[in-house]
């Protein structure tokens, strides 16, 4: 991801977090919100429960390849979370994939 697409800043985490709406799947949670700049940006979190520093890392590297691999279904105006959930260590790759996509198109079309 470019620098311009990415949420780092904990003000833009939580504004999502209280406004925006959320999907779920059984890996992985997507929350969105609109935004007023004309690029989307996107985020991602991975909490404790998912495991020790080197999974949760392991677990967010395969979050950001799967968004960069499908970054083209992003809409603008728009801000993405990322959250993994307790089992998303247990995943594959492709499945990580196949729910970033399913979830992307179910948020697009709301």
């Amino acid at each position: 991801m470019k620098k311009e697409n990415r949420l780092k800043k904990r003000k833009e985490f939580a504004y999502i977090f209280k406004k925006g709406e959320s999907l779920s799947s059984k890996h992985i949670v997507l929350t969105f919100a609109p935004s007023k700049l004309k690029k989307y940006k996107v985020g991602f979190s991975c909490g404790k429960k998912v495991g020790k520093a080197v999974v949760r890392n392991k677990v967010k590297r395969r979050l950001k390849a799967c968004a960069f691999d499908l970054r083209d279904k992003f809409k603008p105006n728009r801000n993405y979370i990322f959250v993994a959930k307790q089992n998303a260590s247990e995943a594959s790759f492709l499945e990580l994939k196949q729910e970033v996509d399913f979830l992307l198109e179910k948020a697009s079309s709301i």
